[in-house]
């Protein structure tokens, strides 16, 4: 039997062109209440996945959190 491949987990990615946009939710901002949004850009699929999961542990601590510049409140 054949092995199937495994499907990737795409969440929080989307392909905006000719590249992928990773949009991670990080908190609120306790000031204003607005949800913070980390976004950044990327040229591959594979390279995404990989932001996303950088963003979504410096979400948990478990890496350095992204850039105050990398950060944008969503309303």
């Amino acid at each position: 039997m054949a092995r199937t491949k495994r499907v990737k987990d795409l969440t929080g990615i989307r392909a905006r062109g000719s590249r992928y946009q990773v949009r991670v939710f990080t908190g609120y901002d306790p000031n204003i209440g607005k949800a913070i949004m980390v976004t950044r850009s990327a040229k591959t699929e594979d390279e995404a996945i990989k932001i996303r999961d950088r963003f979504l542990g410096a979400r948990r601590g478990t890496t350095r959190d992204p850039t105050p510049g990398q950060r944008s409140i969503s309303s």
